[in-house]
C-alpha cells in the first residue's frame, strides 16, 4: 500500500506585501519623528533669533554706563510725545539734570570715579522715575533728562526735587576702606510742552531752566516760563 503524499503547505501571496507595508510604515514613522525634530529645533532657533534681535533693539537705545535710554532712545519718545501731546489739562513735562562741578570730581578724583558718579545717578532716575511715570535717559556727558508724558509744573518740580534730595544723599565710598569720600548735587530745570512747540524748543527752554539754576547758585530746580 503506498502512503498518502503529504500536504501541499499554502503561503499566503499577500505576505511579502504586508511585510513591505510594515518596513515603509516604519520608515515614514522615524522620517516623520525626524521632521517633527527639525520643526521644533527651527522653531526654537527662530525664538532665539528674535529674543536677539529685541536686545540688539533695546542695546542701540540704551546708555551701557547708567543702564538709562541714550540720546537716540529718549529723542524716539520725545518726538513721540510732542507729536500726540496728552491734553486733558496736562502735559508732557522735562526736567534737565546736571552734575554740579562733575569736571572737578574727574580731576580730583578720577575718570572711574566720574563713571562710579554717573552709574550712581542711573541707579535713582530707575528708582524715583519708573517706566509708567516717564523715560530716563543719559542725554550726553553729566548730563540727564527726564521725559514725562503727562503733568503739570508743581509734579514735575516736586520730582525734580525728590531727584536732587535723593541723589544728594548718595555717598560714594572706598571700596577698600569703606570711607566716605565723595558726595554730589545736581542742577535740574523743568518745562512743560507748549502746544504746537517742537522737540528742539522744548529742549531748549528746559536747558535755559536748567542754566539758570546753575547761574542762580547749584543744587536747586528752575520752572521754566
Amino acid at each position: 500500500t503506498l502512503a498518502a503524499a503529504p500536504a501541499a503547505t499554502t503561503v499566503d501571496p499577500l505576505l511579502p506585501q504586508i511585510a513591505q507595508a510594515a518596513v515603509q510604515t516604519g520608515t515614514m514613522r522615524a522620517s516623520m519623528a525626524q521632521l517633527e525634530q527639525q520643526v521644533t529645533a527651527s522653531r526654537q532657533e527662530i525664538e532665539r533669533l528674535r529674543q536677539d534681535l529685541d536686545q540688539a533693539r533695546e542695546d542701540a537705545v540704551t546708555d551701557p554706563l547708567t543702564h538709562l535710554l541714550n540720546r537716540k532712545g529718549f529723542q524716539h519718545f520725545l518726538e513721540s510725545l510732542v507729536q500726540a501731546p496728552p491734553g486733558g489739562g496736562a502735559a508732557p513735562g522735562l526736567i534737565m539734570i546736571d552734575v554740579d562741578h562733575f569736571k572737578q570730581v574727574n580731576d580730583q578724583h578720577g575718570h572711574t570715579m566720574g563713571d562710579r558718579v554717573l552709574a550712581g545717578l542711573g541707579e535713582v532716575l530707575r528708582a524715583v522715575v519708573p517706566r509708567q511715570v516717564g523715560w530716563s535717559a543719559r542725554y550726553g556727558g553729566e548730563e540727564f533728562a527726564v521725559l514725562l508724558s503727562a503733568t503739570t509744573g508743581e509734579r514735575a518740580t516736586q520730582l525734580a526735587d525728590a531727584l536732587r534730595d535723593r541723589i544728594a544723599a548718595m555717598k560714594l565710598r572706598n571700596r577698600q576702606t569703606n570711607e566716605v569720600v565723595l558726595t554730589v548735587t545736581v542742577s535740574t530745570g523743568v518745562a512743560l510742552h507748549r502746544p504746537g512747540e517742537d522737540s528742539t524748543g522744548f529742549v531748549a527752554r528746559a536747558d535755559k531752566a536748567l542754566y539758570r539754576s546753575k547761574q542762580t547758585g547749584r543744587n536747586r530746580t528752575s520752572l521754566a516760563p
